[in-house]
């Protein structure tokens, strides 16, 4: 669709027409970072969260699992 706005672009600019500036193209590829950001933000976590259901209850080291959330919070 990118490349489709930019022939249009220039056939805007042939024709001497105004320029369109493509507002929903350009939200729409915000919106698709954001959300694989926020896909991968959620794959971290799961991994994480899974990582610690294998441990065992006498290895548990409360201070780090501590440490390990604030500094997801913090991110």
């Amino acid at each position: 669709m990118e490349e489709q706005a930019k022939e249009l672009q220039t056939l805007e600019q042939l024709f001497e027409l105004q320029r369109t500036k493509q507002k929903e193209l350009v939200d729409c590829k915000n919106e698709l970072v954001q959300l694989k950001q926020m896909w991968d933000l959620i794959s971290i976590i799961d991994g994480q969260f899974e990582s610690w259901k294998e441990t065992l209850w006498d290895n548990i080291d409360a201070d780090n699992l501590e440490a390990l959330l604030k500094n997801m919070k913090q991110n």
